[in-house]
């Protein structure tokens, strides 16, 4: 069982730093709350919203940064039941945990959160709590019956966290909502009308041969242990591809068959999450559907999976500009081999390289290979901390996105072959092709305090520097931009 918390409203730490934005946010919480308590004058009503800012930002104080969260992942934090009950005794977890396997451990990924809320269960503190649950419930739910207040959050999404210019259609919101609560259920019906006769042997050879290429790496990989190169060699070996879309009801895993009401949403997603609820409690007395995927096959996207040793790439993503079943391979190679090789090189990146094959959490690298690897990884650190990014934060995604160039390369351009200048130049446009996007300035600031990924342009120009073949396809000289020396190039398999 995953245990958390949090009452962090906004999306980073140093939001919290803006005087403007606190401004319209604690406005913001003000109309929120007199909606709900209409007879309220307003000096309570701007009382309740400082007790609940000073709540929040107090937690803020204690919570730990993005970059810290993602690293909590890759630790061991499960404890036994009665040692969370010991160590937060006011947060009644008895009733939950009688649903479950006696043996089943509880991961507390942020111990911070819960302690804060353990000691905040008080009852100087309950309508404080009382509020901030109201908020965090019913403040995204809040849409056409509350024009005003509606078109108030909007406004302070768009110009503070970068939110849409334009608010989306009523029938547009209705599609998403549904695509968000059915999503598999929706995939299934569209999917063959929207890629009938997909070829799909196209992208098993694809990603065979990226396999094939990381294989290739780590058998040539001069400074990994032996032992730990066996275990990083059978990870990719065994690690199991699910392309395409799912094939079995396992592999499907719906949702639980109900009546729902066409003219009440909310209630409907309710109803879901209950049903999801029960199911996921009788699913912990049964032995782990590790077949079951993660997302729907229309989704564009694709993920790698530590626990589970599992590469999934949905049939979403199989389109322009990542795969074109008219292009070449060299073309596919650069843009849907490279994410294919982004995604298996999770595998062995700074989290997935504290996995063994089985999934289960074990460090296969000796301390030698440790001080390697995160001696390679510093230089990245460094150098994307350089163009204003979080370089801890984004290690796990530069890397991935380092070696899944690397090995994309060297399947389309094995040792030895001979191919053209303007076949490399394909396969490195085809490549940036797949992260060139358009993004608002606070969206982008947003993604940079929070998201693990690096920003598109950085993608793309960052990762190209390290490979000596983009130098040889456009012909750069030592000292051009896009030119990094040998010694400041990083290659990590």
């Amino acid at each position: 069982i995953y245990v958390a918390t949090s009452f962090m409203n906004l999306p980073d730490h140093s939001y919290y730093e803006k005087p403007e934005l606190v401004t319209a946010y604690k406005k913001l919480l003000v109309s929120f709350f007199s909606i709900l308590f209409p007879k309220e004058k307003k000096t309570d009503l701007k009382n309740r919203v400082e007790a609940l800012y000073k709540f929040e930002t107090d937690f803020v104080s204690k919570y730990p940064k993005a970059a810290v969260r993602r690293q909590r992942w890759s630790e061991k934090r499960d404890i036994p039941k009665k040692s969370f009950m010991r160590d937060f005794p006011k947060i009644d977890m008895k009733s939950l945990f009688a649903l479950v396997p006696e043996d089943l451990a509880v991961r507390v990924n942020i111990p911070e959160a819960l302690t804060f809320l353990n000691d905040n269960l008080t009852a100087e503190k309950l309508n404080i709590l009382k509020d901030m649950y109201l908020y965090k419930s019913l403040s995204g739910l809040m849409d056409d019956a509350y024009p005003k207040y509606y078109k108030m959050k909007f406004d302070f999404r768009h110009k503070f966290l970068g939110g849409a210019e334009k608010r989306p259609a009523r029938q547009e919101r209705c599609t998403l909502m549904m695509m968000s609560d059915f999503e598999k259920e929706v995939d299934e019906v569209l999917m063959p009308r929207l890629f009938p006769n997909f070829p799909k042997d196209k992208v098993v050879e694809i990603s065979e041969k990226i396999r094939g290429s990381i294989l290739n790496g780590l058998k040539e990989n001069q400074w990994l242990s032996t032992e730990a190169k066996k275990t990083a060699e059978a990870k990719i070996k065994e690690c199991r591809l699910q392309i395409i879309a799912p094939q079995t009801d396992k592999e499907w895993n719906f949702n639980p068959i109900q009546k729902y009401s066409p003219t009440k949403p909310i209630s409907n997603s309710q109803k879901l999450y209950a049903a999801v609820f029960n199911k996921t409690i009788k699913e912990m007395h049964e032995p782990v559907n590790k077949d079951a995927w993660g997302m729907g096959p229309l989704t564009v996207n694709a993920y790698y999976s530590p626990t589970e040793n599992k590469f999934v790439m949905p049939i979403g993503i199989l389109q322009f500009p990542f795969f074109d079943e008219t292009g070449s391979v060299t073309e596919n190679l650069g843009a849907v081999g490279a994410v294919m090789g982004h995604e298996l090189g999770h595998g062995i990146d700074d989290q997935g390289s504290k996995f063994d094959e089985k999934g289960r959490l074990k460090q296969w690298m000796t301390m030698k290979d440790l001080a390697e690897f995160q001696k390679r990884g510093e230089k990245m650190v460094a150098q994307f901390d350089k163009i204003g990014h979080n370089g801890k934060l984004t290690l796990g995604e530069n890397v991935a996105d380092l070696v899944g160039l690397s090995f994309a390369y060297h399947a389309a351009f094995p040792e030895g072959s001979k191919s053209s200048l303007e076949l490399k130049r394909q396969f490195f446009v085809a490549y940036a092709r797949t992260w060139c996007e358009v993004i608002r300035p606070g969206t982008a600031e947003r993604q940079l305090k929070t998201d693990p990924h690096s920003l598109g342009w950085a993608r793309i120009n960052e990762q190209v520097m390290h490979q000596p073949g983009f130098q040889e396809a456009f012909s750069c000289k030592t000292g051009d931009p896009m030119t990094l020396t040998d010694k400041d190039r990083v290659s990590i398999w």
